[in-house]
């Protein structure tokens, strides 16, 4: 399956990749501290979340995967503490 550029990239610049069946849509660690108004570090990251449609972003991708049968995966990064 090879999907439009334009179906996928919507209002992004699209960077010259093609879409194939091998295209997935990886979503790395969208932790609450960075994303959420009441996060950790909404002060220091929030103006850029804000500016560049962070959230929104995020979501458009998604939906435009799953409307396209994209594989799409979420991976959390989690700290043990250490011995």
């Amino acid at each position: 399956m090879i999907v439009s550029s334009s179906t996928v990239f919507g209002e992004f610049p699209n960077p010259g990749m093609q879409v194939e069946e091998r295209t997935a849509l990886v979503i790395t660690d969208p932790q609450n501290d960075f994303l959420c108004l009441n996060g950790g570090t909404w002060g220091v990251v929030g103006k850029s979340v804000t500016e560049n449609n962070t959230v929104e972003n995020i979501k458009t991708r998604l939906k435009i995967s799953r409307e396209n049968d994209i594989p799409y995966r979420w991976l959390y990064i989690i700290r043990a503490k250490r011995l």
